[in-house]
Parts: C-alpha cells; sequence; structure tokens
C-alpha cells in the first residue's frame, strides 16, 4: 500500500506501508476512499519534527474486516472518522 507523508518541514512523499492487521478483538479495518487534510496535518506539515507523519485522520471508507468480537458494524458499512479541534 501506499500513502502521502510527511518527512520534514515543508515536504511530502509517497511512501510505502504494510497493510494493517487486526490486533484488538473490538477492531477494524478500513479501505479509505476520501480523506481530508485537517488543521493537525497542516501543523505537522509546517513543523520541524523527528517524527514522520502521515496524514488524513479524517476520513471516510468502507469496512473490509473485523474482529470476532465486532457486532455494529459489519462488512461494507460506510463508516467515517472526525477529529473535532477546541
Amino acid at each position: 500500500m501506499q500513502a502521502v507523508s510527511f518527512p520534514e518541514c515543508g515536504r511530502t512523499e509517497i511512501i510505502d506501508i504494510l497493510r494493517p492487521v487486526l490486533h484488538e478483538p473490538g477492531g477494524a479495518i478500513v479501505l479509505v476512499t476520501t480523506a481530508a487534510i485537517g488543521p493537525l496535518d497542516i501543523e505537522h506539515f509546517l513543523s520541524v519534527s523527528a517524527d514522520r507523519v502521515v496524514p488524513g485522520g479524517e476520513f471516510e471508507g468502507l469496512v473490509v474486516e473485523t474482529s470476532e468480537d465486532v457486532e455494529i458494524i459489519k462488512l461494507y458499512d460506510l463508516v467515517t472518522n472526525t477529529v473535532q479541534h477546541l
């Protein structure tokens, strides 16, 4: 899989990342179809940090895998994650 990354201040690059794996009994894997660059992502883009950041924490996508304890969400449900900044 590939993702956009902010490796350092003001720079972007495409990186290869591993496919996620379920570790928690209540976990799910989502195929992201739409992502947004939010205020926290912009802060990371403009700052000098030793941490590589993959932006897009605000997203929408389809559930493609769930752990055994997940009952409310079903495969191919459309889900959304948004970040509220105070």
